[in-house]
């Protein structure tokens, strides 16, 4: 069997989720790929439970870090060695708190093969209901930019879309090569650098799909200091992709988004100076970047109308309205 895939996992203390996640992989029913893991400089017993694995299976690389260099670092590394191989056509991005469908990568890998996709979502459901499916609904993800959707168990076909969650995803190799240096911003360390990317994609071109059958259990537990990486990225994302004019236009709306976002994630703990913090943090980080044409009419001009129209009246239907940044 040719391997035509390197699924690529990046772990951070995940001694309560790695071996069940990797067990998951090897009761795929498509097994065309090798396994390559990055850990963080985990200070629990991930790297013990890594070696194991390690020795278990031959197609799996495990590199060890000396410092924790977040999302972006871990799988920038580890995409830079599965490109350099020249010989995997996708690289199958997976968080280490996940368990997969026996059909998850077969089903990813064959929607990636249609001409010019060039990301691949997953159908990512709570860990709390493995191993039961979830009930017909429409779960729903925010772009804060036109308000994206992923959706769930909405559609049961595959579906062009405009963001693909870094949950688990697959990244068809050709397309990285017009994105320029590091597929991840480093200076964003975890949280919305999936956002970034899939703006990055869409504006060069190629079409990111959901794959409703790719299904993955995921754990969703955050901690408190989460939020503060999701508000200070918030900022930095939309300054980075989309300038200076939309920034300052859309304050109050990426203020408010900011708020009530931090608010879900920490059930309110996050208070005022805190979220401060992560404002000025992020405008520290914004002076950083280099001068460049901003993204915003690049980006939606690529997304089609129809799925424009529908992100627009989910967010309407579900009282979200004050978040319509392109109206």
């Amino acid at each position: 069997m040719d391997i035509e895939a390197a699924i690529a996992i990046v772990t951070y203390n995940g001694e309560r989720w790695i071996g069940d996640c990797v067990e998951s992989l090897y009761r795929q029913n498509w097994l065309a790929w090798d396994l390559f893991i990055y850990d963080n400089d985990s200070t629990d017993n991930t790297r013990h439970i890594l070696e194991r694995i390690a020795k278990a299976h031959k197609n799996v690389t495990v590199i060890f870090a000396n410092e924790n260099l977040g999302f972006t670092g871990g799988y920038n590394r580890l995409l830079k060695i599965i490109d350099d191989a020249k010989k995997y056509k996708y690289a199958i991005l997976l968080n280490q708190d996940t368990v997969v469908h026996p059909d998850w990568a077969k089903e990813l890998v064959r929607i990636a093969k249609q001409k010019d996709v060039a990301l691949v979502g997953s159908n990512v459901k709570d860990l709390t209901e493995y191993p039961r499916y979830s009930k017909f609904g429409r779960p729903l993800w925010f772009l804060p930019t036109l308000g994206a959707i992923v959706y769930g168990d909405y559609t049961r076909k595959p579906k062009n879309c405009n963001f693909v969650a870094g949950t688990a995803c697959c990244l068809k190799m050709e397309s990285i090569q017009g994105l320029g240096g590091n597929i991840f911003d480093e200076k964003m360390f975890m949280y919305h650098e999936d956002i970034d990317l899939s703006i990055r994609l869409v504006s060069n071109g190629y079409k990111l799909m959901f794959a409703p059958s790719a299904i993955v259990w995921h754990n969703n537990a955050v901690s408190d200091w989460v939020a503060y990486y999701v508000v200070r990225n918030l900022f930095y994302l939309i300054f980075k992709n989309f300038g200076f004019l939309f920034f300052i236009r859309f304050i109050n709306k990426l203020i408010a988004w900011s708020v009530l976002s931090s608010k879900q994630i920490t059930n309110g703990s996050m208070n005022s100076r805190e979220r401060t913090k992560a404002f000025i943090d992020a405008l520290k980080m914004m002076f950083t970047l280099p001068i460049h044409r901003p993204l915003y009419l690049q980006y939606l001009s690529s997304v089609p109308s129809d799925l424009l129209e529908a992100a627009t009246e989910e967010l309407k239907e579900n009282n979200f309205s004050d978040f319509i940044f392109h109206a």
